[in-house]
């Protein structure tokens, strides 16, 4: 089965291979590289389209890539298999105005600090030695702020909740018990096509953490779709 990650805010994915690797095995695994000119989920909707699969294939969406997931399942392009939501959201998970993102754009912010700051948020007490400087060396030294600053007013504006009804092909949800910026209330909009969470002892960073614990559910998930393909329309 062709597989395909969809990344986190960053858009790099470079902090997946390890849970990639772990999924690799009677699977052909892409990690997608989303463009740092990209921002909305409206324009990234129409680059990932045009770079599905022509097999048949199964969506893993972390984070900021799961209301992409929800907009293209809900399409239902041919040959989507599943999809797989890894502490994500249907719309925005904190209210936060969008206007006090606006000060960060305006002052350079050094990768290094940005670095240490988010550690607490996306990996907690979950340390690996060190991920600090590889989240520093392999990410934002390399994504440009403003990328990061757009893309999170996407999500801040974005709600997706509507067309979660459209979505008919198998899903399934991975949810970071220790996460402390998507809270566990976020699931519930999922419940209807998801059923119940699976639930890993980890932080939001839960692929980066735990990517063996993670990839056997998905592993057991795709063995028992008992489909191979989305029906063409």
């Amino acid at each position: 089965m062709k597989i395909i990650i969809l990344p986190g805010l960053d858009g790099t994915g470079r902090l997946l291979s390890d849970f990639a690797k772990a999924l690799s095995p009677g699977h052909d695994v892409e990690v997608v590289t989303y463009p740092d000119s990209l921002f909305s989920y409206d324009d990234l909707e129409v680059w990932l389209k045009a770079r599905l699969p022509s097999e048949p294939f199964v969506i893993i969406a972390e984070s900021f890539s799961g209301p992409l997931a929800l907009s293209i399942s809900a399409n239902r392009p041919r040959n989507l298999a599943a999809v797989v939501f890894v502490a994500t959201f249907a719309r925005s998970p904190r209210r936060l105005p969008s206007i006090l993102l606006s000060p960060f754009g305006a002052f350079p912010i050094p990768a290094a600090f940005l670095a240490h700051a988010s550690l607490p948020f996306v990996v907690g007490r979950f340390h690996m030695p060190g991920f600090k400087e590889l989240l520093y060396r392999s990410v934002l030294q390399d994504v440009p702020l403003r990328t990061l600053i757009l893309r999170l007013k996407s999500v801040l504006s974005m709600d997706r909740r509507n067309i979660i009804p459209q979505i008919k092909v198998p899903c399934c949800y991975l949810q970071a018990t220790a996460d402390r910026l998507v809270p566990a209330s976020a699931f519930r909009d999922f419940e209807d096509i998801c059923g119940s969470p699976i639930r890993i002892e980890a932080p939001h960073f839960l692929l980066q953490m735990k990517p063996e614990e993670a990839a056997r559910p998905v592993r057991d998930f795709i063995a028992g779709l008992g489909v191979t393909a989305q029906p063409t329309l």
